[in-house]
């Protein structure tokens, strides 16, 4: 067997048997592609896969992130381990290799003000989805969804009443949740206005590659946000649906909201992912906490 062989049956074990989201198969597909292009597709899986470090070693040389790497390298390394239960390699040289460090990177947030500066920018913009995109940006923020979540939203998940939304998240968990009412006149004038010809709340007006038809890609509200609304408000910041959500949680924790409460907004399994979405190590923190004392 061929490596471009086992990556074909690799992607296809994860997506039929173990029923991996598309999003993910996306990712392995991506990652494997790549090593599968460097050490040659054809390449017996043997040879290929003793070749794997040397390819990591060489895709960090050239520039790609701290964290690019560790995702290719957990990639690389559950494909080699898959390859050997199933008897198609021998050995997984990435067996015992500690995975790439991540070094710390400073985390970008958005002050109240600037989300706020953000949201008029993309109302007063000229771009022709912009309603829909101050809609999709508004419940990142208001509502703390992944964008993921978002995209994949129904009209029929929000109660504008009660200020309710239902959330399939990760695993397709599906919960109940508040957002923020500030929320509720936003979706009411999107709502209006929406094409009803997609069942999505957030429908991009076509269809491309892989994805269900009117379905927005991820990469595509993450390129409008980074180039064309984030500059248009003066931000002088990476902007991404992430530092939305983020900065969400950062300004209900200051308002007063403890973990507990954001962790259960957020979705979270553990309080200790909900510590990393805040900014908890500010000095004017520091003081507030002896002030409860």
């Amino acid at each position: 067997m061929n490596l471009s062989q086992a990556v074909n049956a690799f992607l296809d074990y994860k997506l039929y048997f173990r029923r991996v989201r598309p999003q993910s198969i996306k990712t392995y597909s991506a990652h494997l592609n790549r090593f599968s292009a460097a050490v040659g597709p054809s390449t017996p899986l043997n040879g290929a896969i003793n070749r794997a470090e040397p390819f990591l070693i060489e895709m960090s040389r050239r520039g790609r992130s701290d964290a690019y790497v560790r995702k290719a390298f957990f990639v690389v390394r559950n494909f080699a381990a898959w390859s050997c239960a199933k008897g198609y390699a021998r050995s997984n040289p990435l067996h015992d290799a500690k995975a790439p460090m991540l070094h710390d990177r400073q985390k970008v947030f958005l002050t109240r003000a600037q989300v706020a500066s953000l949201l008029t920018a993309i109302r007063r913009s000229g771009q022709i989805h912009r309603k829909r995109d101050h809609a999709l940006v508004s419940t990142l923020y208001y509502a703390l969804f992944r964008i993921s979540e978002a995209l994949n939203a129904r009209p029929e998940d929000f109660d504008l009443t009660s200020c309710n939304v239902r959330v399939f998240g990760k695993g397709g968990k599906a919960r109940m949740i508040p957002f923020h009412p500030n929320l509720v006149p936003i979706l009411r004038g999107w709502l209006r206005e929406r094409p009803k010809d997609s069942p999505l709340l957030f429908p991009s007006g076509g269809s491309a590659g892989n994805r269900a038809p009117g379905q927005l890609g991820q990469s595509r509200v993450g390129l409008v946000l980074r180039t064309i609304y984030g500059p248009a408000a003066g931000l002088g910041k990476k902007v991404s649906p992430h530092v939305l959500r983020r900065s969400g949680a950062d300004h209900l924790y200051n308002k007063g909201a403890d973990l507990g409460q954001l962790k259960g907004l957020l979705r979270h399994n553990s309080v200790n992912t909900t510590m990393t979405y805040l900014q908890v190590e500010t000095p004017a923190n520091l003081r507030g906490a002896w002030k409860k004392l």
